[in-house]
């Protein structure tokens, strides 16, 4: 029989967490990670369409068959087929990536000074 003291399994535990962690981290460094905003957009309008769609389609074939449980299987499965197609970072979503500057570009640039209300009421005074 194999045995293992606590600690030994809470080492091994988080050593497969802490590898995880760097693998999760590793790949959002990976362009392929990062949705653009108009692909966020497309996901959003996507998901929408889709969820009614299937609402309707279940609530029509729910209601001809006169079956609650038909139209619950329908719409559990639109759910599921929505998620498949709006969550993951299909390679549609990213038609439009948006271009950061390097850091080095951006230290010649500075930010401008915000001013603040209160030194504008005092110079009026």
């Amino acid at each position: 029989m194999l045995q293992c003291r606590g600690s030994e399994v809470q080492k091994s535990t988080f050593g497969v967490l802490i590898s995880l962690y760097n693998q999760i981290s590793i790949a959002s460094d990976k362009r392929f990670l990062q949705m653009d905003w108009q692909g966020q957009r497309l996901a959003e309008t996507l998901m929408q369409i889709m969820l009614v769609a299937f609402a309707g389609v279940a609530f029509l074939t729910g209601y001809f068959s006169a079956s609650f449980q038909m139209m619950l299987l329908i719409y559990m499965g639109g759910v599921v087929l929505t998620a498949l197609a709006s969550v993951p970072n299909w390679p549609f979503f990213n038609r439009h990536p948006l271009k950061w500057l390097d850091p080095i570009e951006a230290e010649k640039h500075p930010k401008p000074e915000s001013t603040s209300s209160s030194s504008k009421q005092e110079e009026g005074l």
